[in-house]
Order: C-alpha cells, then structure tokens, then sequence
C-alpha cells in the first residue's frame, strides 16, 4: 500500500512530466528585460537532418505596447490602457514538412507581461524560405470589460537549406 509521501512524490513527478519541457526554456536577459520582442536563436535548418531552434518572446502588459510592436497584430482595437491578462499560441502555420513546434508550457498560455518561448524541432525536407505565421488568442479587460482578440505574429522566417 502506498504511503502518503510516496503519492506525494509520484502526484509532482506526473505534473512535471505533464509539464515536460518547462525547465527548458532560459529566457535570455535581453528578452526579459526589453519590452515587446521576439528573438530567434537560429533561423536555418539543414534539409534531411534533425534539428531544433528556439523563438524566445516577452509579451506586453498593456495595450498600447501592441500597438507599438511590429511583430504581434490582432484584430480588432485594443484600447492603450487595456490590461492584457493572457495570450495563447493556438497554431503556427506555415512550418515546413518535418518540423513540429512545443512551448515551454503545455497549455501555451502566457499572462502580460510574461516571457517564454517556442521550439521548432524535427528534420525539414523542402529547401525554402518558410515564414511562419503564429496564430494567437488574446484576452484583456479594459475599465473592467473583458474583450478577447485573434491576434497573429509575422515576423518569424525560418530557412532550410
């Protein structure tokens, strides 16, 4: 029979196998302390051969920062004073044959103001230019209305050659 202590350990090794890859993703600094920014560690992949990058990002906390980044869009007005509770990375498309993508957490969703980061992985086959269009749901309030957005970031290439 199973002590109390041994369902403890095994409840916290099954969340952070649940979890997987949260312990993954080191944030660089100047991401985590710029504003709005994505950065690509790597762009290129080398067809027929497995491979992996990451995307980090740091998410802005209010709404006038979506406005004035170039690299997240969402349809829609997003008031300046707008408080951004959370986004969610729902699909990237766009991804060359051979290549999956994760986030550092499984369920994809980060509160303003949060960082984090995507990983490509796999072993892309067709040598091309892919950008890659990350496809978002945005939720904020503003003076206390609660308003969700479809929002989509761009600027990501990757490139197998």
């Amino acid at each position: 029979m199973p002590t109390k202590r041994s369902t403890i350990c095994f409840i916290l090794l099954t969340l952070s196998i649940a979890e997987g890859h949260t312990s993954t993703c080191e944030v660089p600094q100047k991401i985590q302390r710029g504003k709005v920014a994505i950065d690509l560690v790597a762009d290129t992949f080398t067809s027929n051969t497995d491979g992996s990058t990451r995307a980090f990002f740091k998410l802005p906390r209010k709404g006038k920062q979506i406005h004035s980044a170039d690299w997240i869009n969402c349809d829609g007005f997003v008031p300046g004073g707008a408080t951004i509770r959370f986004i969610q990375i729902k699909a990237i498309m766009g991804l060359p044959d051979g290549l999956e993508w994760m986030c550092d957490k499984a369920s994809c969703t980060y509160i303003g103001g949060a960082s984090g980061c995507i990983t490509f992985a796999g072993k892309p086959v067709t040598k091309n230019r892919y950008p890659l269009d990350i496809r978002l749901v945005g939720a904020g309030s503003y003076w206390g209305v609660k308003k969700s957005l479809q929002c989509s970031i761009e600027t990501v290439t990757l490139v197998v050659d």
